[in-house]
């Protein structure tokens, strides 16, 4: 139990840099935040001609996000 409350800790500290990543402010409804996140994938997607590390950057802060829900 100790455990898991550590986990969730450091999650919630992140949570404002993931934020930044993703250039939301920490306001926005579940519905936008997952819109602002599909943009940003689809825009710097490795595929699409994108950068790897920025798209491993917007995965990993959207992880952060949507562990916290």
């Amino acid at each position: 139990m100790l455990t898991n409350f550590w986990q969730a800790l450091a999650r919630y500290q992140h949570q404002p840099e993931a934020l930044t990543v993703l250039g939301l402010t920490g306001s926005e409804n579940k519905k936008e935040k997952q819109a602002r996140y599909r943009q940003l994938v689809q825009q710097h997607h490795p595929d699409k001609g994108g950068d790897p590390e920025q798209f491993r950057r917007i995965q990993n802060a959207w992880q952060s996000i949507k562990k916290m829900r």
